[in-house]
């Protein structure tokens, strides 16, 4: 037995410390791999959610002060700023939601908005049926400012968590 254990010590620290080699690579591989998820998710969704949000919030604002002797700037906001905006937000949500666990209901709201404030400048500009100021809230469907305050959240989660 004393010839034995010279043996068998070194031989249980090295399964020992093998096993626990393992297992905190495995620990680091789900952590990589979970950031890794994370950051595809803020830079492919949430940022440019979050800088499209905000510009249109923006806009808006400017868009309420404006009074009617600025001819075409209304127009401008809509052809120029919101409709690219809420057709890239539209794209984003569609093409790259598979980057996420589940469709959050802020997307679905975002995105029913933005279905609707397009139908209604489809029918303004190419159609020419409509004669008022492209507003998909105040007879459609209103905006929806939780969805927002969800994607500055999460983006700000996403930045903190990456920047550990």
């Amino acid at each position: 037995m004393d010839k034995l254990l010279p043996i068998i010590i070194p031989g249980t620290i090295v399964i020992l410390g093998a096993i626990l080699a393992i297992i905190i690579n495995r620990y680091f591989d789900k952590r990589n791999k979970l950031l890794a998820s994370k950051r595809e998710q803020l830079e492919k969704i949430f940022a440019p959610l979050e800088i499209l949000s905000k510009v249109n919030k923006q806009e808006f604002t400017r868009f309420q002060k404006i009074v009617n002797h600025i001819p075409g700037e209304r127009e401008f906001i809509e052809q120029s700023i919101w409709y690219p905006n809420n057709l890239e937000i539209k794209r984003i949500i569609m093409t790259q939601s598979h980057l996420l666990d589940h469709m959050p209901n802020e997307f679905l709201d975002i995105l029913d908005h933005v279905n609707l404030w397009l139908f209604v400048y489809d029918a303004k500009y190419d159609k020419k049926t409509h004669h008022d100021h492209v507003y998909a809230g105040p007879h459609g469907k209103p905006y929806p400012t939780h969805a927002d305050e969800f994607i500055f959240k999460k983006a700000s989660m996403y930045r903190k968590l990456l920047n550990q």
